[in-house]
């Protein structure tokens, strides 16, 4: 459970790893250094806040603090790059499906076979969740080609 927890933190990551350095680059690195700066020192109190609650609440407020600084980038980047909101909702399914997909499939089994053995749901929550991400891969498929001619248009 808190390896998954930690990994829906880390899955947040993913979309600042394009919207820091994208903001950045237009100088908006007086907002970025903000954001940081507001992440880091909010993080330490609510850690310490609910670090005696466990270790998977201590992770979920990881996620939370990730979450804010993810949307506190996209808020930024949206209102730098004005227009962009249509195309972001668009990008957006695209972009979140897949691990949203593939989460809910690996757990889905974990959670449906509670009597198996540790290494055989570990096993089968892997392939349920591979076979997720596949089919929402291939339901995606058409929509990230055209995403990417875009790109090269």
């Amino acid at each position: 459970l808190i390896i998954a927890i930690l990994c829906a933190a880390r899955a947040l990551s993913l979309v600042d790893a394009v919207t820091v350095p994208l903001l950045v680059a237009f100088d908006k690195s007086r907002s970025v250094f903000n954001i940081q700066l507001i992440t880091a020192l909010c993080s330490v109190p609510l850690l310490w806040m609910v670090a005696r609650f466990g270790v998977a609440a201590t992770a979920a407020g990881a996620v939370i603090m990730s979450l804010f600084a993810t949307f506190s980038y996209s808020r930024v980047c949206l209102q730098t790059f004005t227009g962009s909101g249509d195309r972001f909702l668009q990008i957006v399914p695209i972009a979140l499906l897949p691990p949203i997909i593939t989460y809910l499939g690996a757990w889905t089994f974990l959670f449906a076979v509670p009597e198996m053995g540790n290494m055989h749901a570990v096993l089968f929550s892997i392939a349920a969740g591979t076979s997720a991400w596949l089919i929402a891969a291939a339901v995606l498929r058409r929509s990230a080609m055209d995403a990417l001619h875009a790109l090269n248009a």
